[in-house]
């Protein structure tokens, strides 16, 4: 049990990692008469992973998780007056979350204030979702990014959304809703 304890720590680090150092740790004579039993197989580290982030959720409910995560970071934000938290908007049926922070709309504002043209990158990708359980509809990630400029100005996610909703209507909410969010932290004209 403890030795399972140890490894559920390390799976932090990544299950390949984990399973690499263990292998690199298992004799020669085990490794070639095929014994890597010592390594535990990588589906092992897997389920041991999983096991971690499910004993650290809040609740097993997916939907309830995120409303309990919204309130505890909206609760504990107290720096920030126009969009407390992460988590700034959620919905259930269709399911959809709106993600952004304060500092994030600001540091847009700063771009936008120096009076060049900024450009903004709309991208779309169903490859970093997992499905919700109680939802039918494929999940996506949709995300508006400010350009990085080299090493140590990386790409900025200044609005994410995830949604089972790809219409129009609802894609048009969540832009509508970040920009009124940026027009309550400046009276810089956004269009």
């Amino acid at each position: 049990y403890q030795k399972r304890g140890k490894i559920a720590k390390e799976v932090f680090k990544g299950v390949s990692n984990v399973y690499y150092r263990n292998l690199r740790k298992t004799p020669i004579p085990e490794l070639m008469a095929g014994n890597i039993s010592r390594s535990l197989s990588k589906n092992i580290l897997k389920v041991i992973s999983s096991e971690v982030r499910k004993s650290c959720r809040l609740h097993d409910d997916v939907i309830l998780e995120l409303m309990l995560t919204q309130k505890i970071i909206r609760d504990t934000d107290q720096s920030y007056r126009f969009c407390p938290g992460y988590v700034q908007h959620l919905q259930v049926d269709s399911f959809g979350v709106h993600l952004y922070t304060e500092t994030g709309l600001v540091i847009l504002i700063q771009h936008l204030r120096k009076g060049c043209p900024v450009t903004l990158h709309l991208d779309v990708t169903g490859g970093v979702v997992s499905r919700i359980p109680s939802q039918e509809k494929r999940m996506l990630y949709y995300s508006i990014t400010l350009p990085g400029h080299g090493k140590d100005k990386p790409p900025l996610p200044i609005s994410e959304m995830v949604t089972n909703d790809h219409t129009i209507p609802n894609v048009s909410f969540w832009l509508h809703q970040t920009v009124t969010k940026i027009r309550k932290l400046t009276t810089y004209n956004i269009h």
